[in-house]
């Protein structure tokens, strides 16, 4: 046994008797590619990585592209990085996506809607469909676009309304990279969302906007002019 491999059955040992807490996130992003690169050090991969994405959610969070320009990182080991953000994100909505889910405020409505955006690197729109009880329908994606746009279709956002008989909808949008601040445009575009949704006798409560891991809402911070 070669000292590579017992540094990896140490930081092996070590987490299955002490578990994450015990590891810093370098050591986790380490015994991560253990999996991947069965036969190599990769102690200057994940420090290479590091230097690249800042973190470990930057990691995680980075593209197929992003990561197969680290040397050391083939399409094999990228996909499995990004395959796991993409099941963590799944496993968050699901658990959150239960039948008896119910948004009352705000931050309820963000708390759901937040792992819907989780490494999301352009523009996404998302429509949260409540029955008159506040209890959730559907979550539907609206629009994808480019990191700094995403179109959204009036008519495909009452189609969707009136499909899951929805009473009132959240309507929720990611600023990818950048800071959870309203643009003139989101605010515009959250006075027409409204003025369609009356045609139909829906309500939108509310429009967040998600950026960084938070979010904010238009309904508290908006001109009273959004919703009158």
């Amino acid at each position: 046994m070669g000292l590579h491999d017992e540094h990896r059955q140490r930081l092996k040992r070590q987490y299955m008797e002490h578990g994450a807490d015990a590891l810093t996130d370098l050591q986790l992003m380490e015994l991560f590619l253990f999996y991947s690169i069965p036969r190599k050090d990769v102690n200057p991969v994940a420090h290479l990585l590091f230097q690249e994405f800042d973190s470990l959610p930057g990691v995680f969070d980075a593209s197929i592209e992003e990561l197969v320009t680290v040397p050391g990182i083939g399409e094999h080991v990228a996909c499995s990085i990004h395959l796991l953000n993409d099941i963590s994100r799944r496993c968050d909505i699901a658990r959150n996506a239960s039948d008896d889910s119910v948004i009352t405020d705000w931050q309820s409505a963000g708390d759901f809607l937040l792992p819907f955006f989780y490494g999301a690197l352009v523009e996404n729109v998302y429509m949260l469909c409540l029955d008159a009880r506040g209890r959730v329908l559907r979550c539907e994606r609206l629009g994808e676009g480019n990191p700094t746009f995403a179109a959204l279709d009036l008519r495909e956002l009452i189609r969707v309304a009136m499909n899951r008989r929805a009473v009132s909808v959240v309507l929720a949008h990611n600023h990818p990279g950048g800071h959870p601040v309203p643009s003139q445009e989101d605010l515009q575009v959250t006075l027409e969302v409204r003025r369609a949704l009356e045609t139909i006798h829906v309500e939108l409560l509310d429009h967040l906007i998600i950026a960084d891991g938070q979010y904010v809402s238009l309904r508290r911070i908006g001109p009273p002019s959004l919703w009158n």
